[in-house]
């Protein structure tokens, strides 16, 4: 019984020895610094997504030239008619949150600085950011069917790491799919998928720092 009990004391300081070491001083695993180097732009990309050779095929260049500008006006009215609705485009709107919040689920502490990113920091894990474009994108051209969508590109760098590595890309696509006329005629729906999807980017970062493989 004795043996027993004093093999249970040990493992129980092996386990505390373990917990304090996955920590800092401060009950931390670890400090994040996102460094957004590119806000994005809103886009709703319908018409400028779709490829055609029409012009290309009756005028040439100056053909092409007329029928893109087409369809990026329309696209510009449709951005119009939507934002009507979304006081908050800003593709790192949500983003930031859900990441902060799922890190600090893991007990890291994040701090975001919109700004390029100079030296790396010594004691805390880097990531650079940069946001294309957010909105919404056709996913099935036969049934002109659009999602809400979040692309751009990331960099981690542990702490103290020296070499930059090259950037990763994040494209990141709502469950739900409408024609534009259904999304226009459900504003709240439309916009909570679009915040959905901001949110699901900024978890998908911040499980980059979790589960980082060194």
């Amino acid at each position: 019984m004795t043996q027993i009990i004093s093999r249970l004391l040990v493992l129980a300081a092996i386990l505390a020895c373990s917990s304090s070491w996955s920590q800092d001083g401060d009950g931390l695993n670890g400090k994040v610094v996102v460094y957004i180097e590119k806000t994005g732009k809103f886009e709703v990309l319908h018409n400028r997504a779709e490829s055609t050779n029409t012009g290309a095929a009756l005028f040439g260049l100056l053909g092409v030239a007329v029928e893109e500008s087409g369809r990026t006006e329309k696209d510009n009215e449709r951005e119009e008619a939507i934002l009507e609705h979304i006081p908050d485009d800003a593709c790192h709107n949500y983003l930031v949150s859900a990441m902060t919040a799922r890190l600090a689920e893991k007990g890291y502490l994040m701090t975001v600085v919109e700004d390029k990113m100079g030296k790396a920091d010594d004691d805390a894990f880097a990531v650079r950011l940069k946001i294309d474009h957010c909105g919404y994108r056709i996913v099935n051209a036969e049934t002109d069917e659009l999602s809400a969508y979040l692309a751009g590109q990331y960099q981690v760098l542990e702490p103290g790491e020296k070499k930059r590595r090259s950037m990763e890309s994040v494209l990141v696509t709502g469950d739900l799919r409408a024609t534009w006329d259904v999304i226009v005629e459900n504003p709240d729906a439309s916009v909570s998928e679009f915040r959905a999807v901001k949110s699901k980017a900024g978890r998908r970062l911040a499980n980059t720092i979790i589960y980082y493989k060194r």
